[in-house]
């Protein structure tokens, strides 16, 4: 049987890293809480986790 040819790691491919140190964290929502979140976010034209940052002032940036 043939070995395939396409996919796999490769050199240069990817995301580079940004240097920035970031962890994932999952909230679990009213359907009506998040379609808050979301609305007020894209009001201050802010992601969502800029805007929690902002809010409980995580970030040196806000």
């Amino acid at each position: 049987m043939e070995e395939n040819k396409w996919g796999g790691t490769r050199k240069g491919a990817g995301r580079k890293p940004t240097g920035r140190k970031t962890v994932n964290v999952t909230l679990t929502l009213k359907k009506e809480e998040a379609e808050l979140l979301k609305k007020i976010a894209e009001d201050e034209k802010l992601t969502i986790s800029q805007l929690v940052s902002k809010f409980f002032c995580l970030s040196k940036d806000h």
